[in-house]
């Protein structure tokens, strides 16, 4: 009798925990689906940036004020110390003529106005040869070889991470274009560059565009929200990337919002590695709908296998989000979730989920949080 009564509390057990677990699967599908006017979206977030650099800037001036009368005292005002070193890293890293929105590129095209940059880019135009004024290659941190290679389909992979300095706005128009005209290129490794959100934007015209890249590398770049919007609106454009990797950068829910778009519109993505970008569990959330999304809508196999959200400032509402995902997606093969504040509970949750290795081949990493 005893035994019974164990057997049947198991399963009413298992009962409740099939029914918490639809309900969640439940207000992940009827949740809208936003279709965000990116375009607003972006002209809202340079609003918010200007005005941040305008404040940095009149600090930094104040500061410099205060210097020069010899009156200054760091100590009284850390601030507009910290605003002196933001502006001089602003001015290192500023693109000429890159501040209306329009792509450097477009811009070369349209006439460079004297700029040997431009003029530079404009003469790469059917990229026949590589076409840069003496000594401009250099000053760009690109090898001159390296351009005339891509340009002739002799190139497959490209790794500028030990750039030094690390490249700019201006290296990464001419790289991007390099890149996207190239149809021998499988690997691009940018990682350690500063992309501003224009960068960004030359990274996602060089996605739309080409047809060999297989493997992108985007870590510890500086993008923000901003650049993840220009980077990822076109994301979905591209049918072969295979390897996204956008580990130590400053993307939060609204950034990941729109590549999670360009996944849910039709990507052939292998591997995406979103570790230690404040994400939170909006981020998470946003994540989980995604997958749920794709595994109702999709007719063809969802290629996504190996997701890496280490450090993300996920807590369990976005944990348990996920956990509903991978319930419902038994493709997912790796999910790292390493140093997120994530409790036990919600640790096992994720556990039950993604069920054994050998149910799915696959495994789940996770440090709980004490």
């Amino acid at each position: 009798v005893a035994a019974i009564a164990a057997a049947a509390a198991e399963v009413e057990k298992k009962k409740r925990s099939e029914e918490e677990l639809n309900k969640m699967l439940q207000n992940l599908r009827n949740r809208p689906h936003r279709t965000m006017d990116v375009d607003k979206l972006l002209e809202k977030l340079k609003k918010q940036r200007l005005e941040e650099e305008r404040k940095v800037a009149e600090a930094a001036r104040r500061a410099e004020q205060s210097l020069g009368h010899g009156r200054y005292n760091s100590s009284s005002d850390p601030d507009a110390w910290r605003a002196v070193i933001a502006q001089q890293q602003q001015d290192g890293n500023r693109t000429a003529g890159a501040g209306d929105g329009q792509s450097l590129w477009k811009q070369a095209v349209k006439g460079g106005g004297g700029n040997e940059i431009y003029n530079a880019i404009a003469a790469m135009r059917t990229l026949a040869e590589v076409s840069l004024p003496t000594g401009a290659s250099d000053t760009l941190g690109i090898d001159r070889e390296l351009l005339t290679g891509l340009a002739h389909n002799r190139v497959k992979s490209v790794n500028l991470t030990e750039s030094n300095p690390p490249l700019g706005d201006n290296a990464i128009t001419v790289l991007a274009y390099a890149v996207m005209k190239s149809s021998s290129v499988v690997t691009l490794n940018i990682g350690g560059s500063k992309l501003t959100p224009e960068g960004c934007r030359e990274i996602g015209h060089m996605l739309a565009g080409n047809s060999s890249l297989q493997t992108l590398d985007c870590t510890d770049c500086g993008i923000t929200d901003e650049g993840a919007i220009e980077l990822g609106r076109t994301l979905y454009l591209n049918g072969n990337l295979r390897y996204l990797y956008l580990a130590f950068n400053r993307i939060g829910h609204i950034g990941v919002a729109i590549i999670s778009q360009s996944l849910r519109m039709g990507t052939k993505m292998r591997c995406l590695n979103l570790s230690h970008n404040p994400l939170g569990d909006r981020g998470a959330e946003i994540i989980a709908q995604t997958i749920v999304d794709a595994m109702d809508r999709r007719t063809d196999p969802w290629e996504l296998r190996v997701l890496h959200l280490n450090n993300c400032a996920i807590g369990d509402n976005g944990a348990r989000a996920l956990a509903v995902a991978l319930k419902r997606c038994k493709s997912i093969e790796r999910l790292y979730l390493n140093f997120n504040p994530i409790s036990i509970e919600a640790s096992i949750e994720l556990f039950v989920a993604a069920g054994s290795p050998e149910d799915n081949g696959g495994d789940i990493r996770g440090h709980p949080a004490p």
